[in-house]
């Protein structure tokens, strides 16, 4: 058994492939299933998305050569639609991000995606920009409401 987790623990050091996973996780332990406990099925599979960046924002659909995404960029115009820009910087959410993570200073997203209650906020905030069509009818958010802890209030958009 020693062995076989050793050669395991060599393999995820060396692999060249998955490394968006290992900026996450350099060591997997069961810290990071301990990240999705308590979500629903949809919300792990939303973290996990994240965490890989095989998400289906216009990066990653451009870079598998999806036909309809000729461009990567965002519709803020300042950068790449990803995980990172989305989260931390696109103008677009900037009223939905002080909401959900507060007026903290530079936010990092290995700390955000690693981190239960962080990472809760994120797929509650990911889960609100529409961006992502196959979570449209998984969770209790419409368009034009934002849930806070349960609570839910209308939101001008």
């Amino acid at each position: 058994m020693r062995n076989t987790r050793a050669e395991w623990a060599g393999q995820w050091e060396s692999e060249q492939r998955g490394r968006t996973s290992y900026k996450y996780t350099q060591e997997p332990t069961h810290k990071v299933l301990r990240l999705h406990h308590g979500l629903k099925k949809w919300q792990s599979a939303l973290l996990i998305q994240m965490r890989t960046e095989k998400i289906g924002l216009r990066d990653h659909l451009w870079r598998r050569k999806v036909p309809e995404f000729d461009d990567p960029g965002c519709d803020c115009g300042e950068g790449r639609q990803t995980v990172s820009h989305i989260l931390l910087r696109c103008r677009n959410y900037r009223d939905l991000r002080r909401r959900e993570f507060g007026t903290q200073g530079r936010m990092d997203l290995r700390a955000i995606l690693n981190e239960s209650k962080s990472a809760t906020k994120a797929i509650r905030f990911m889960e609100q920009t529409h961006l992502l069509g196959q979570f449209r009818r998984c969770g209790t958010v419409q368009k034009g409401e934002v849930e806070h802890w349960g609570e839910t209030e209308d939101i001008d958009y």
